[in-house]
């Protein structure tokens, strides 16, 4: 009677034994898995040019200043807008308003005039968008006399 309780015993076992690799295999492929380790390379990222000017930053007034002390002066490229955005990005304004200019901005070239156009601040950050050509709008106040000339650089 005894070896009767034996040998279901030994059967049982048996018959675990492989519930108990596959547990043991189980293991190990999730530990590969965990221990996966990939390098991502370092890779250089030339920045692609968001703006430039076809007369290379040489403007001129477009029509006559108004007969007043205080208006709106337009400028761009002799045959084309003072600058074209190619790519939509951010980029930072930096410049310094002589005497007697209150304000700058840009309007679209196909604009009529510049009764609206985009402020430009100095050192904040902005979105050129959308792709197109574009003028410069400047605002003056001055009794008269002459408005110096002054630069606009954007950086990104």
């Amino acid at each position: 009677m005894a070896l009767d309780n034996v040998q279901p015993r030994k059967t049982s076992l048996k018959k675990l034994i492989p519930t108990f690799l596959l547990l043991i295999l189980g293991v190990f492929a999730v530990h590969a898995v965990l221990n996966l380790v990939l390098t991502i390379p370092s890779v250089v990222i030339t920045p692609t040019a968001i703006a430039s000017s076809v007369c290379n930053g040489t403007l001129v007034e477009i029509g006559n200043p108004p007969p007043t002390s205080t208006g709106i002066l337009r400028f761009a490229c002799p045959s084309a807008g003072a600058f074209t955005v190619s790519a939509a990005g951010i980029a930072t304004p930096t410049l310094t308003l002589p005497t007697g200019y209150t304000g700058i901005g840009f309007t679209a070239h196909s604009s009529p005039d510049c009764n609206t156009f985009t402020n430009l601040i100095s050192g904040t950050s902005m979105n050129l968008s959308p792709i197109g050509d574009y003028d410069f709008c400047a605002s003056y106040d001055t009794p008269g006399g002459t408005l110096s000339s002054f630069t606009v650089t954007f950086s990104s």
